[in-house]
């Protein structure tokens, strides 16, 4: 179905001129994003890489813009050498901008920081790097559901874990060094991981992603959602976020916010039984074979 169709069933059972169109499509974009968090979509799985590990540069394509705060890489290596807003970086061997500073944006040609730059040109050996941070930021469309990854860097699957909490507890001597082989996600915005590489190491991740919000009212439709089930679970969904505003207030059952969350919740079943039990990440250490003696 498409946006202007969905919003038309909308129309017609709230019957509520305040409500516009473009209201309407922010509660559906909503209801999009409700439905990902409670259930697997199988067309929301997809994957994302991230450079985790210690920070570290080494090179003579770095310039200095102070106008517009920026340190430069003709090479653009900020990434893959694995910078991230937040860092606290360390620039050592330029001529007038030796000093730590902190990343405010990160593309791969250039590091925006807080504080005085001096316009310098390339040529110097210059090194930067950070103090080695115990997570990275999570892809920007990261859903949920990280259910595995693969080092690039050393060729390997590595375990993940369900959270933070978990990873910390196998570990009573945090911060060694060694390569990437555990990670662990923390909501929806950070990866930890163990060990601590000398320099970034890539990370491929699989996971859940945010769907794609709906814009174009005649071209755009639910990201992932069956189209079998768009009408009886996101109409109903807005319908009764609509109805529980429209009826604030009166005594008694609200009927209409009653019923549109009676028929979402149908709905909403028949569609969990539909996609089957959901797949979740093994991460009983005992079933790797792993000598946690010589970790923890």
């Amino acid at each position: 179905m498409t946006l202007a169709q969905l919003i038309d069933l909308v129309q017609i059972k709230i019957q509520d001129d305040s409500y516009t169109r473009a209201t309407i499509r922010t509660y559906l974009n909503r209801a999009c994003q409700w439905v990902a968090s409670k259930v697997l979509l199988p067309d929301l799985q997809t994957e994302g890489r991230v450079y985790a590990g210690r920070a570290y540069l080494v090179a003579s394509t770095i310039s200095f813009n102070s106008s517009q705060q920026k340190i430069l890489d003709s090479n653009a290596a900020f990434i893959t050498s694995g910078f991230h807003v937040g860092d606290t970086v360390t620039v050592d061997g330029s001529t007038s901008n030796d000093g730590s500073y902190l990343v405010t944006a990160v593309t791969a040609e250039a590091l925006t920081v807080s504080g005085a730059l001096l316009d310098e040109s390339a040529g110097a050996q210059i090194t930067l790097y950070n103090q080695s941070p115990r997570y990275v930021p999570l892809p920007s469309d990261y859903m949920k559901n990280l259910y595995k990854c693969y080092n690039n860097s050393i060729s390997s699957w590595i375990e993940v874990f369900p959270n933070h909490r978990v990873l910390m507890e196998l570990f009573s001597r945090p911060d060694q060094s060694g390569d990437i082989r555990w990670v662990a996600p923390q909501g929806r915005t950070k990866l930890y991981y163990e060990r601590l590489p000398s320099q970034a190491q890539a990370l491929d991740l699989y996971y859940y992603r945010i769907p794609t919000p709906m814009v174009d009212y005649d071209q755009d439709s639910p990201d992932g959602i069956p189209e079998e089930f768009q009408h009886d679970i996101l109409v109903n969904w807005v319908c009764k976020e609509i109805f529980s505003q429209i009826e604030d207030g009166i005594e008694g059952e609200k009927t209409n916010t009653a019923y549109h969350l009676q028929e979402l919740n149908k709905a909403m079943a028949e569609l969990t039984y539909s996609l089957g039990p959901e797949n979740k990440p093994i991460y009983d250490p005992s079933l790797f074979g792993i000598d946690w003696g010589s970790y923890v």
